[in-house]
């Protein structure tokens, strides 16, 4: 390529295969300025700038969005960052991807079986899915998947079990007005945080992220886990309130969300 040829913006988009609008775009975002004009103001590229611009189409094929190009192209160094940045973020899709073809999976499943899933189980799936992504960093997912990977079904299906029993517990404390500093409602709460610890593992991230999860969807996690939302507030308060006397907390303590029924979706 010569160095001493110069392009009109037509010349440059046939040749890139690209539209005038594009380039006229790149240059209103300081992407791709001609380097030259005329006399009367027309664009005059030059081979700098058609280098540039293959440059930008290749970043732009690898799915880099335009705002982040920019540094990319001023160096090695930037070229290095750019794309070990975004190979992490593709990275993260490829998890995100794996786990929507699980859940995928397990509803064709269902398809092929006796127990068919109605509209409902599929709107359901999908928002929990959402809901999950929306507050658990992708380094939390992949930590509670191990956990739940660790316990197998039958441990699953074993501590839903243990958790309705609580449930029901809880019920009979609140129906007797059993004050949280009873000795019995402080031993269901720690068996109940034990319970929750073999979904969490006490990781403090994933346990505060699972309770703005409750504070900030609390009608529909507890219609979820069966409960209408006046029973889920009581329940979750009547904990919270427990645990705050077992710490010597004031009573507004954010308490944890119900687990592992509301686990079971995600």
């Amino acid at each position: 390529m010569s160095d001493d040829r110069r392009w009109t913006i037509g010349e440059l988009a046939e040749a890139a295969g690209v539209t005038v609008r594009t380039l006229h775009h790149y240059e209103e975002i300081g992407l791709l300025p001609a380097s030259e004009r005329t006399g009367s103001g027309h664009r005059r590229y030059t081979a700098a700038d058609v280098r540039r611009l293959y440059q930008i189409k290749a970043l732009r094929q690898l799915g880099l969005p335009l705002d982040r190009i920019g540094g990319g192209l001023a160096g090695a160094d930037d070229w290095r960052r750019l794309l070990t940045d975004h190979l992490e973020e593709l990275r993260q899709q490829s998890d995100q991807i794996a786990t929507l073809m699980k859940h995928v999976r397990g509803l064709l499943h269902r398809l092929d079986g006796a127990d068919l899933p109605d509209a409902q189980s599929f709107l359901a799936t999908i928002e929990a899915m959402s809901m999950f992504r929306t507050y658990f960093s992708q380094q939390s997912r992949e930590l509670l998947a191990e956990r739940r990977a660790q316990l197998g079904a039958a441990g699953a299906e074993a501590a839903k079990r243990e958790w309705k029993a609580m449930v029901a517990q809880v019920h009979e404390h609140l129906d007797r007005g059993t004050p949280v500093s009873d000795p019995a409602v402080q031993r269901l709460l720690a068996d109940w945080d034990a319970l929750a610890s073999r979904f969490h593992g006490d990781d403090p991230r994933v346990k505060a992220a699972a309770a703005r999860m409750w504070q900030e969807n609390q009608a529909a996690l507890s219609e979820r886990a069966g409960w209408s939302a006046t029973e889920g507030r009581d329940i979750v308060t009547y904990l919270r309130e427990a645990r705050a006397y077992a710490c010597g907390q004031p009573r507004d303590t954010p308490a944890d969300p119900p687990r592992p029924g509301g686990s079971s979706n995600t």
